[in-house]
């Protein structure tokens, strides 16, 4: 069955599946810990910053704009849809085999800030507890 959606309550994923009918999974823990990784490095801690104000956990672009979502549901939902696909392919950008630090020249425009996308990727390492070198894949046997 192919997902055509999904939603995330309480831990739980949704997926509004093609031709009708839900299936209800749980987040997959990398994809969780993950997107707290992500989330901490993005500054969604702080009190007032644009991740919070934004509703965007993950500071997602598009069009090359900060993305305002209507409810933090809706901005972590968002993410979790990115990381999954990071890990489990869909992802027009990233794939298992990257590392971390390779995701972060991608995710924080390593072309534009190249220490700005170090410092990305050090701090997504650090709160996972491991290298910048680390691939996704290796993250998801952990």
């Amino acid at each position: 069955m192919k997902a055509s959606g999904w939603l995330v309550l309480a831990g739980l994923v949704v997926l509004a599946v093609a031709g009708g009918g839900i299936l209800v999974n749980t987040i997959p823990g990398i994809v969780k810990r993950f997107s707290d990784a992500i989330a901490a490095a993005e500054g969604f801690d702080v009190a007032g910053s644009r991740a919070q104000r934004n509703n965007n956990p993950g500071d997602i672009v598009s069009g090359g704009v900060f993305v305002v979502y209507s409810s933090i549901t809706e901005g972590w939902q968002a993410l979790y849809d990115q990381v999954y696909k990071m890990f489990y392919g869909g992802s027009s950008y990233y794939n298992p085999n990257m590392t971390i630090r390779e995701v972060g020249f991608i995710y924080a425009d390593g072309a534009h800030d190249p220490s700005g996308a170090q410092n990305w990727a050090q701090n997504v390492a650090n709160y996972l507890g491991v290298s910048p070198d680390t691939t996704l894949n290796s993250l998801m046997g952990a």
